[in-house]
């Protein structure tokens, strides 16, 4: 299956706000994040599809986190730990001194 950008499906949105980055999937801001936190929230929608685009913004943005289910029950796997899913959860990042790589 090829890689449709998260940008170019019909109801997901992305937004600038200065240095922070926001993914709407229909009415709902499920990531948004900056160079310090990622912040996750599906609003009470437990849908496959959720899921999927919360992944996909991972993966288009190189975030690091993974949502996955087991036994009906939401994860983020981040850094290495399985961490259960709360709306509004918070992921702290790394923050890279600037000029390093």
């Amino acid at each position: 299956m090829q890689h449709v950008p998260l940008k170019r499906k019909g109801n997901t949105k992305i937004r600038q706000f200065g240095a922070t980055t926001q993914v709407q999937y229909h009415a709902t801001i499920i990531v948004e994040f900056d160079e310090s936190a990622i912040t996750l929230q599906r609003d009470g929608w437990t849908t496959v599809s959720t899921k999927q685009r919360m992944n996909q913004a991972s993966e288009e943005f190189n975030l690091g986190y993974c949502v996955y289910q087991r036994n009906w029950e939401w994860f983020v796997k981040y850094n290495g730990e399985d961490i259960p899913f709360t709306d509004g959860m918070t992921l702290h990042r790394a923050i890279k001194p600037r000029g390093k790589k």
